[in-house]
């Protein structure tokens, strides 16, 4: 499981110290997020218990940890409230122009549909950054169909870490299930003596087909989606991921 970890960061000229660095800040923040789940209080004394760390060093970290939470996912929800919600779509299905800037503009009310904690500015801001609107005159338009990080690698490594967990859960699920029946899907294909001349075409094929399945994922999912589509009887709260990569 860390072989990976280790060979990014002997690619990066990261040492073993600067991962033991990480690693604490990391366990003391895992940690904190595992009671505070569990409704328990996190005080210096449990963190220690729990991570096997001293007191002193615990101190400074969590004390100084980051607390508020980082606008990715919330840019990526976002997008994918303006792809799916009719009150956002034209006749034809697709993302409309939407007017910003006001407490009562359409784009404060996209916003707002995804969190009331959310500042319309700040997510602007954020996806104009990465290229996935763009301002004309008659209003906000949505250029992209997902969350992409365009030349930022602090995101970016931020979402593989999110995609890393969410397959280690998986993993862990299947292996000490005591169902008969695996409860996740986990498969992988691998052929190691491709041709040269063949690479270029397998690689847009691989894409082509693999944003094809997760563009027919993401509509079937989106109708069942609670903020999108609400249902007062319905108890909401379930979470379903589907990763797809692809490496040549």
């Amino acid at each position: 499981m860390l072989k990976p970890v280790v060979w990014f960061c002997l690619r990066r000229s990261l040492g073993l110290q600067d991962l033991m660095e990480a690693a604490k800040v990391v366990f003391i923040k895992a940690a904190a997020e595992e009671m505070e789940a569990q409704g328990k209080k996190v005080n210096i004394s449990a963190l220690s218990v729990l991570t096997g760390m001293h007191r002193k060093g615990i101190v400074k970290i969590y004390r100084d940890r980051e607390t508020s939470d980082h606008s990715t996912k919330f840019a990526s929800r976002v997008i994918g409230q303006w792809r799916h919600d009719p009150d956002f779509l034209t006749k034809n299905g697709r993302p409309r122009v939407l007017s910003y800037g006001g407490p009562d503009s359409e784009f404060a009310d996209l916003v707002g549909r995804v969190s009331t904690d959310l500042y319309q500015k700040g997510i602007l801001y954020d996806l104009e950054r990465i290229g996935a609107v763009v301002r004309t005159s008659r209003g906000v338009k949505l250029l992209t169909s997902a969350y992409r990080p365009k030349h930022d690698p602090v995101e970016g490594f931020r979402l593989m870490a999110r995609d890393a967990e969410h397959l280690l859960t998986a993993i862990e699920e299947n292996v000490f299930s005591e169902k008969r029946e695996l409860p996740h899907f986990h498969g992988t294909v691998i052929y190691d003596n491709i041709s040269v001349e063949d690479f270029s075409k397998i690689r847009k094929w691989l894409f082509a087909q693999s944003l094809r399945f997760q563009k027919k994922v993401d509509n079937f999912l989106s109708r069942y989606d609670l903020d999108i589509h609400p249902q007062e009887k319905s108890e909401g709260g379930k979470t379903v991921v589907l990763g797809i990569f692809s490496r040549m």
